[in-house]
């Protein structure tokens, strides 16, 4: 029983909180515009991009991406008080194997990021009808159809490594400290960096 008393319910709630807000304006920046699909744009030929949303179009990836790497940044400052501001499983391995969390508050962290997630997807069915969603797929990731599923995981590999190496270097390394105010900054541009390499390849 000690154990659970140690675990922050607030960071967990600000963990769902921001899962949830992340998920919708992040999915749902990609489901409302039409780029999309094989083809360059989900709404062209149901058929052969149904569950797609990677693609090849320049100016819907940077969209895309600008969406997805401000929203940490701007979620981040937001909660980063309450939990630290994770709103990403990887991130809350990261922080759990270095020591920066413990193993039950970060277990609890994951739980509310998977609710949160659902949740967060829910309202975007609430939000687009599903012809009204360009990904039709609710923004679930998918290969693309150039790429062979090894070239994904490679990609989200490397993805997930800048990402927590950026948080760990950012917001943990006391090396850093003069710097920690510009930490969700630099985790944002990280997330944008990651999405417009990998857009093309998985959706990301």
């Amino acid at each position: 029983m000690k154990l659970f008393k140690d675990v922050s319910l607030v960071a967990c709630l600000a963990e769902f909180v921001g899962m949830t807000l992340f998920v919708i304006i992040g999915c749902g920046s990609a489901m409302g515009i039409q780029g999309s699909g094989s083809t360059g744009g989900s709404g062209g030929n149901e058929e052969n991009t149904a569950g797609e949303t990677t693609s090849m179009i320049p100016g819907w990836v940077l969209m895309v991406s600008l969406v997805f790497g401000l929203s940490i940044t701007t979620l981040a400052y937001s909660i980063g008080h309450y939990s630290g501001g994770q709103m990403n499983c990887a991130v809350t391995l990261g922080l759990v194997l270095t020591g920066n969390c413990g193993l039950i508050q970060g277990f609890c962290n994951f739980a509310s990021q998977m609710i949160g997630s659902v949740c967060g997807a829910a309202i975007l069915c609430a939000i687009f009808p599903p012809e009204l969603d360009m990904t039709k797929s609710v923004g679930a990731n998918s290969v693309g159809p150039k790429w062979h599923w090894w070239n994904a995981v490679i990609g989200e590999m490397m993805g997930t490594f800048l990402l927590v190496f950026v948080v760990l270097q950012t917001a943990c390394n006391p090396k850093s400290a003069m710097n920690r105010s510009q930490a969700c900054i630099a985790i944002g541009l990280a997330v944008f960096m990651a999405h417009c390499v990998l857009i093309p390849v998985d959706g990301c």
